[in-house]
């Protein structure tokens, strides 16, 4: 039976992933906000049809996009997973991909024990890291808040860190409230999970 369910589940994550990319050239392409300033960097909430949010809401494994419309002095997109235990953050993984698409999508897909980070996904394809052995184990604890909803207005600025995705849970005895700030790295909690991704310009020091 789970070997049934596991199939079921890829072959969803199969279909909706061709989906996405030919709704990528008819439906995005004309919803991604238009900007007046070719300098300006833009970052929004994914925009789907009707259809494609059933299909998003029928996967067994959380999976959210964002558009983003780069200016040509951007040329490396970096993604962060922070982790949070016992009100310590640390970053567990960061990775940097050049840019050789200025207007595409950037998705997070997550399950029990990975996350993926989608980069550069329009209709010629994506690439994708995904890391393996985290702990994402929420069961024992409260989650106050689960979002992943962009957080800033819509133009952002390079070199800088900005929330994709964030959870934070704390044991049950506690009472605590999620204050949300630009500074995540400030909030206190039990468990916490952020992804984060900076658009890196010529000005950055690259190690």
């Amino acid at each position: 039976m789970k070997n049934k369910k596991l199939i079921l589940i890829i072959i969803l994550v199969l279909v909706f992933f061709s989906i996405l990319l030919i709704y990528y050239n008819t439906y995005n392409k004309n919803n991604l906000i238009e900007d007046s300033n070719k300098n300006d960097i833009i970052l929004e909430k994914a925009k789907f049809s009707k259809e494609i949010e059933q299909l998003l809401n029928i996967i067994d494994e959380k999976l959210v996009f964002f558009d983003y419309k780069l200016n040509d002095k951007i040329k490396e997109i970096e993604t962060t997973i922070w982790q949070c235990k016992d009100n310590n953050w640390t970053k567990s993984t960061v990775d940097r991909h050049m840019v050789n698409k200025t207007q595409a999508k950037i998705g997070i897909k997550i399950t029990n024990d990975k996350i993926g980070i989608i980069v550069g996904f329009n209709e010629n394809g994506y690439v994708i890291s995904e890391t393996e052995g985290l702990d994402l184990n929420f069961d024992n604890l409260k989650v106050v808040s689960e979002s992943s909803e962009n957080l800033y207005d819509n133009k952002v600025e390079p070199n800088k860190d900005f929330v994709l995705y964030q959870k934070y849970g704390f044991f049950e005895s506690k009472n605590n409230s999620v204050t949300f700030t630009s500074d995540f790295t400030k909030q206190n909690c039990d468990r916490g999970l952020v992804v984060t991704v900076k658009f890196l310009d010529d000005n950055i020091n690259r190690r």
